[in-house]
């Protein structure tokens, strides 16, 4: 009972830093960088920003036009997804419903910014969004975004989590049935399917396994002879042929990467 007190007592004494912190954003009092994507801009703060973003303290450190102007600006980003990361680095949160997202859905927005979350290196907007992606996913495939996010997932490599594609197979493969129909949801899907190798692969090797739920990356005691693991750390791909004088394309997160960084692994 006392640990559980001292707890409330903790959360109480940070709320108004917490309250802080997101009162800050959108106030350009003491703000000391800008950030700008296409005609939007921030006007942020250094120690906010960049305490959780490595990737932004970087460009405002050193020689960098940036630091030396204050100035980044994001060139090939959607401001909606930028509007959303710094919403969370302020407020530990992003409300979909703030943005408008009418020209897609939900899920391919959350998708996007994951994405975004991995380029600029903040893991707790990861998290949140793989959260999110799973319960949008839930009620999420009975519409076409769903093939579209499906795309982004399989499509972006190393820059989604496993756990992302091992959603859409599993949604997918329990909801066969009705993503085989002729409506709009059913064809679009398959259309994806079709002009993406590695989810078809994916949705292939699941049916072969005959499971609903678990990780798609091949097992390595299914073939013969040595096998060979993705030096991504956040891939699982396995390869059984290396040529380690060649660029080699993983057939899970599409990387290419020497074989000679390919990691022998004991069978």
């Amino acid at each position: 009972m006392a640990n559980v007190q001292q707890l409330q007592e903790t959360l109480d004494a940070q709320a108004p830093l917490i309250d802080a912190l997101k009162n800050a954003f959108h106030n350009p009092k003491h703000s000391d960088l800008i950030i700008r994507c296409a005609d939007d801009r921030w006007d942020v703060h250094k120690v906010i920003v960049c305490a959780q973003s490595p990737v932004l303290a970087k460009a405002c450190e050193g020689s960098f036009k940036e630091a030396e102007e204050g100035l980044i600006t994001l060139h090939e980003e959607d401001p909606s997804v930028v509007e959303a990361m710094l919403q969370f680095i302020y407020t530990l949160n992003f409300d979909d419903s703030c943005f408008d997202i009418a020209e897609t859905s939900g899920i391919v927005f959350t998708v996007n910014v994951h994405i975004a979350a991995d380029k600029y290196d903040i893991p707790t907007l990861r998290k949140l969004t793989v959260s999110k992606f799973r319960d949008q996913a839930a009620t999420g495939w009975k519409t076409a975004g769903f093939a579209e996010a499906a795309a982004l997932v399989f499509n972006a490599g190393i820059a989604v989590e496993e756990s992302l594609r091992e959603r859409v197979v599993s949604i997918a493969t329990k909801n066969a049935k009705q993503l085989l129909c002729q409506d709009e949801v059913g064809i679009r899907f398959r259309a994806v399917a079709s002009t993406t190798p590695a989810l078809a692969v994916a949705l292939w090797q699941r049916k072969v396994e005959g499971k609903t739920e678990g990780p798609v990356a091949a097992k390595i005691e299914d073939s013969e002879g040595p096998a060979y693991a993705c030096p991504s750390y956040r891939c699982r791909g396995i390869l059984h042929s290396i040529d380690v004088d060649a660029s080699t394309t993983c057939p899970r997160c599409h990387g290419r990467t020497l074989g000679y960084y390919w990691v022998k692994q004991s069978v």
